[in-house]
């Protein structure tokens, strides 16, 4: 009888070990490529990075990579308006891509997948958007 109660004491044990340990994974972290490319078509920042916050976003990956290579940036009210002393203006500005097709949304709402590839070119708008 009391070996019967150990070994039910134990599989209890066991489970509930299982159990409690199946919340506690490591999160994987997303991998991919921030590029910053200049008026003149010259990339200015390249880098691959690990992001490894949950729901992470475009706009976390490029204030890591910019930090990480201490490259100047400008992020204000959720838009990014400058890299590298580089400023957007009424005609021409900061644009941001998302495998390779113009984004849909802010870099603040854009959330990563693993494999992410996010570049911010500076553009003409007009000419960007078919408005001429």
């Amino acid at each position: 009888m009391i070996k019967r109660i150990l070994s039910v004491s134990l599989l209890i044990i066991i489970a509930l070990s299982l159990f409690a340990f199946t919340g506690c994974t490591k999160e994987t972290p997303l991998f991919g490529e921030v590029i910053i490319t200049g008026p003149d078509g010259e990339k200015l920042l390249d880098s691959e990075i690990y992001v490894s916050k949950h729901n992470a976003t475009a706009a976390d990956a490029i204030i890591m990579a910019c930090s990480e290579m201490k490259f100047a940036y400008t992020y204000e009210n959720g838009m990014f308006d400058n890299f590298d002393g580089v400023a957007s203006t009424m005609e021409d500005g900061w644009l941001l891509y998302s495998d390779e097709e113009i984004a849909e949304t802010g870099a603040g709402e854009l959330l990563l997948e693993d494999y992410f590839y996010i570049e911010f070119k500076y553009v003409n708008y007009a000419e960007s958007f078919n408005l001429e």
